[in-house]
């Protein structure tokens, strides 16, 4: 299960728990939106039952333990836990290496110039966050870190491809 996956069966969940009448139709949201786990744990996490509920009227942990209890029922997840509102999944074992799997597989996307406003704009646009924070470039700026993480790695792909290596997960 990759994470797109694990975010549409998570969307799945709410849908039926609105459909049962456990959460109000009104709270379903469009998509979910997953992060890795955070201090290093492993699998995905979300905080989709802090934006349930506000609507649903109940507390962010009794909506993160009602999904997790729905999404127990999915294949492809070894464990979902709840911890401050937030439900944590893990997914089977090799769910990231069937993801860098299918990602290597996948034909290369052109090399688009560099925009920082469009960077800024997409980014700002996928967290929420505030575009006046994401102009620095400097370490404190996570878009920063992401795009000079994006161009060491091209230069390394770059480099091993003249060696004769391949990625591989």
């Amino acid at each position: 299960m990759t994470p797109d996956q694990l975010s549409q069966a998570l969307l799945h969940c709410v849908r039926r728990a609105a459909g049962s009448g456990r959460l109000p139709d009104t709270a379903v949201p469009g998509r979910i939106v997953l992060r890795r786990a955070p201090h290093g744990a492993p699998g995905w996490s979300t905080a989709v039952a802090h934006q349930l509920a506000g609507p649903a009227g109940r507390t962010p942990d009794a909506i993160a333990r009602l999904l997790r209890d729905t999404l127990r029922e999915e294949t492809g997840i070894t464990a979902a836990e709840v911890r401050d509102g937030y439900l944590t999944v893990r997914l089977d074992g090799d769910a990231d290496t069937a993801l860098l799997t299918e990602l290597i597989a996948r034909p290369a996307a052109p090399v688009l110039p560099a925009d920082t406003r469009r960077d800024i704009a997409r980014w700002s646009e996928a967290t929420g966050g505030d575009p006046a924070r994401l102009l620095p470039q400097r370490a404190a700026n996570p878009l920063f870190r992401v795009r000079y993480a994006h161009a060491r790695t091209r230069h390394a792909l770059r480099w091993a491809g003249h060696f004769g290596l391949t990625p591989r997960p």
